[in-house]
């Protein structure tokens, strides 16, 4: 919650007690003041002032729920299951859709694992992931169409 700096000093409109057992930030919230911050959120974006974001950062280590990246291991086990995913596209769906079929498995595999892991305060990076559904759609789209034209020369 924010309070002027001039109610905090005057104890007719902030009463001591009011403060009691809380953490009290003094920051400047200005529009002149140098201290703001661009702060993506979703695909938009907001203005945010430094003592804000410091009251964000407590209230996450207050509240025991502090997001993590994935170690390394995890992140190598989601990206080869959608390097799987993106492979078994390959063999399944016809040349002409395979990358709106990519994209699409893509979107339900990515919520799926992010929803879980957010669950329990891990952050994926979906760069990974990405790379390895559709390296692993190209590499499996390219040897069928290798053993295609392997195929071809030995019939003519």
């Amino acid at each position: 919650r924010r309070v002027s700096y001039a109610a905090l000093l005057d104890p007719a409109r902030l009463p001591d007690d009011a403060l009691a057992g809380r953490i009290v930030l003094v920051g400047v919230t200005a529009k002149a003041a140098a201290d703001v911050f661009v702060v993506q959120e979703g695909f938009g974006s907001r203005l945010v002032h430094g003592v804000e974001l410091h009251a964000d950062a407590i209230a996450t280590m207050a509240s025991g729920q502090v997001p993590r990246l994935a170690t390394a291991g995890l992140q190598a086990l989601s990206a080869g299951l959608l390097a799987l995913a993106g492979a078994a596209l390959a063999i399944v769906v016809p040349r002409s859709s395979l990358l709106a079929a990519a994209l699409a498995a893509l979107a339900a595999l990515w919520i799926v694992a992010c929803l879980a892991l957010a669950r329990r305060g891990w952050l994926l990076n979906p760069a990974y992931d990405v790379a390895a559904l559709l390296l692993g759609a190209a590499f499996v789209h390219g040897l069928l169409r290798l053993a295609r034209r392997f195929a071809a020369r030995g019939q003519a």
